[in-house]
C-alpha cells in the first residue's frame, strides 16, 4: 500500500494508519511504507505537523511506539531545509521520550542531504552514461 502514487490516496492511507483497524504498535508500519516513496513522504511530514496533538495522544501511551514511528517516518529525507523544518517543530516542546529519536532523524537527514550535494552531478552522469536517464 505505500507505493501509492497519489496524495488522495496517501491521505486514505494516513487515516487508516489512525484508525481503530491498525494497533498503535503497527503503525509504524504504514509510515515506512510512506516514507520510502519519494511522492508520499512530505505528506506523512505534514499530516505529523497538522495532527501533532491527536498523533501524540494516539502513539505517547509507549513512547517507544511514538519515538519509532518519528524515526521511521521522518528518516528518509535528503534535505536540509526538511531537516531544518523538523527541527524547528520540535523545538521547544518536551522531547523527553522520543528525543533521541529526533536526534537520529536529523543526522540521518544532514548525512543524505550532504551525500545527495556531493554526489548527484556524478550518480547522474553514471546513469546517464549506463542508458538510465
Amino acid at each position: 500500500m505505500g507505493r501509492i502514487q497519489t496524495p488522495e490516496l496517501a491521505q486514505d492511507y494516513i487515516d487508516f494508519l489512525f484508525s481503530p483497524a491498525v494497533a498503535v504498535q503497527d503503525m509504524h508500519s504504514g509510515a515506512i511504507a510512506l516514507a520510502l516513496n519519494a511522492k508520499t513522504r512530505r505528506l506523512l511530514w505534514g499530516f505529523i505537523k497538522e495532527n501533532w496533538e491527536m498523533v501524540y495522544r494516539e502513539l505517547s501511551g509507549n513512547m517507544v511506539v511514538l519515538e519509532r514511528f518519528l524515526r521511521v517516518g521522518l528518516s528518509k529525507f535528503a534535505d536540509g531545509e526538511v531537516e531544518g523544518d523538523i527541527r524547528g517543530f520540535f523545538e521547544g516542546r518536551d522531547n523527553k521520550g522520543y528525543d533521541r529519536g529526533l536526534g537520529v532523524v536529523a543526522d540521518t537527514i544532514k548525512g543524505a542531504a550532504a551525500y545527495r550535494e556531493r554526489d548527484a552531478g556524478l550518480v547522474r552522469e553514471w546513469l546517464g552514461a549506463h542508458g538510465y536517464l
